[in-house]
C-alpha cells in the first residue's frame, strides 16, 4: 500500500504525522518493505527527486529511521521513497555494491537498475 500526502508539514510534525498514523508498518515505495534480516542494498528517491543508495542487514528498520528523518539526506529530502531493494548473501558484499553504487555518481545507471529491477555489479 502507498501513501501520498498532499497536505504540506513541517518536518517536526511530519515525523510526527508518519510515526503516528502509519505506525511504521507501511512506506511509501513500488517496492513492498520484508520484515527481515538479510542484508539489502537499497535505493531512495528523495523530495527532490535526488537518490539515496545505502545498504542494511535490516530493511525494516532502516527504513522507518530514513522516513523519519534520523540520516542527514533523508532529514533534508523527506518524504523519501524506496524505489529499489536487492538482496545479497551476506553483508560485507551488500556494502561492497554499496560502495561501488557510490563511485559510479552516475543517475543513468541508477535509473536503469530501477528500470530493470536488477544490479549487475559484481562483488
Amino acid at each position: 500500500m502507498c501513501y501520498h500526502i498532499n497536505n504540506i508539514f513541517t518536518l517536526g510534525s511530519w515525523r510526527s504525522w508518519l510515526a503516528r498514523s502509519l505506525d511504521m508498518r507501511e512506506v511509501t515505495g513500488s517496492s513492498p518493505v520484508e520484515p527481515t534480516n538479510m542484508p539489502f542494498v537499497y535505493i531512495l528517491k528523495g523530495r527532490n527527486s535526488r537518490f539515496y543508495i545505502g545498504s542494511t542487514n535490516n530493511l525494516e528498520r532502516k527504513i522507518r529511521e530514513h522516513q523519519l528523518g534520523k540520516s542527514k539526506y533523508t532529514s533534508e529530502n523527506l518524504p523519501v521513497e524506496l524505489v529499489f531493494k536487492q538482496e545479497y548473501n551476506n553483508l560485507s558484499n551488500a556494502r561492497k555494491i554499496e560502495y561501488k553504487l557510490k563511485r559510479l555518481k552516475r543517475r543513468d545507471i541508477i535509473e536503469k537498475i530501477i528500470k530493470e529491477g536488477k544490479i549487475k555489479l559484481g562483488a
